[in-house]
């Protein structure tokens, strides 16, 4: 966000968080950004395991 933080953000919310509306439209985004990762990397994890338990059964009952 490049423009000046509007009035509601000025009068109310920066004197108790103390940063710009920029900054916390970053904070925002990489906060949505870590999240997404993370549920991707589970999911990954999860599918990885699913398979090797597959894998495992197939050999168990050959």
């Amino acid at each position: 966000y490049k423009g000046v933080s509007p009035s509601w953000w000025l009068d109310n919310i920066e004197p108790t968080v103390g940063f710009d509306l920029s900054t916390g439209f970053t904070l925002i985004s990489s906060t949505i950004l870590i999240g997404f990762c993370s549920g991707l990397y589970l999911h990954r994890f999860r599918v990885k395991l699913t398979r090797q338990v597959f894998r495992s059964e197939v050999y168990a009952a050959a």
